[in-house]
């Protein structure tokens, strides 16, 4: 995203959270983006929000008003899933050429909005990957009284439009 935007343009960090109690790890993901934008000595605003209530009318009214008070607003980032809910708000207001937008996993909205160049960036976590080490860690540890590694890494895959066909199942 930072090559696709000047170093002065505002960039919104969205957090779409059910309650507060979601916000403990899409907070990490906020520093992370935080952290990053630092290191490239990026002078623009990062602008936060946090909606704990997803109702689309509140989320319009709310980004409508953001939108009204902060200039040069050039990419959004959503820290979860849900950001087909910003790439709808974007649509409506006939914004989706003039935002680069980011978000998370391969749900059939994103995918629609990705699809539709909505969507610029989707983050895939490969949850059934996640799933499957995580069961087999419990095997191991459990089942056959192996010791485990704490922490396991597995990569991301960045999805594009352009690259959405070699996913599996896709």
């Amino acid at each position: 995203m930072h090559t696709r935007i000047d170093p002065t343009d505002n960039v919104l960090l969205i957090n779409l959270a059910m309650n507060s109690k979601d916000l403990n790890h899409l907070n990490e993901r906020s520093n992370g983006l935080r952290s990053f934008f630092a290191k490239k000595n990026k002078t623009g605003a990062l602008v936060e929000l946090n909606f704990y209530d997803l109702d689309e009318n509140f989320i319009d009214k709310r980004l409508t008003e953001t939108f009204k008070n902060v200039a040069k607003i050039k990419a959004i980032y959503v820290t979860n899933s849900r950001v087909h809910l910003v790439a709808k708000y974007l649509e409506n207001h006939h914004l989706e050429q003039n935002i680069i937008l980011v978000g998370y996993d391969l749900i059939d909205k994103n995918i629609a909005y990705l699809k539709k160049e909505t969507i610029d960036y989707l983050i895939s976590q490969n949850s059934v990957k996640q799933g499957y080490r995580s069961v087999m860690r419990l095997f191991q540890s459990v089942v056959l009284k192996e010791s485990i590694e704490k922490k396991t890494y597995l990569p991301i895959n960045i999805i594009i439009k352009e690259n959405l066909m070699y996913i599996n199942n896709f």
